[in-house]
């Protein structure tokens, strides 16, 4: 969270970071906790995955509508951060299926 919210700051996008900050941090609680259940089945980090870019698209939508005072007029970030969310679990998801042989990930993740 901390990473993106510098980065809002550093590409002038300084409104956007506290917004970044709780919303990333949200996603990570979120994924991490369900994960934590899940751990062991094959297809935990996907749904846990998911799971965590849900506070995201929901996060900058209500943000955004916060900011411009419109709910319609919000919701034309959804689809991209519906992108946004779907390359994210599938990228996470295909790294972590290349990285399960190293030590780390393999005692980590090794069920998967």
């Amino acid at each position: 969270g901390v990473g993106s919210a510098m980065a809002d700051l550093l590409n002038g996008y300084v409104a956007w970071m506290p917004a970044t900050l709780v919303i990333k941090a949200v996603m990570a609680l979120a994924a991490g906790l369900l994960y934590r259940k899940l751990r062991g089945r094959p297809w935990g980090v996907a749904v846990s995955g998911i799971v965590g870019e849900i506070p995201m698209v929901a996060g900058y939508w209500l943000y955004e509508s916060w900011m411009l005072g419109s709910f319609a007029g919000a919701a034309a970030g959804v689809p991209g951060n519906l992108a946004q969310a779907a390359f994210g679990v599938a990228a996470s998801t295909l790294l972590i299926l290349a990285l399960r042989k190293s030590a780390y990930v393999r005692r980590e993740f090794s069920n998967l």
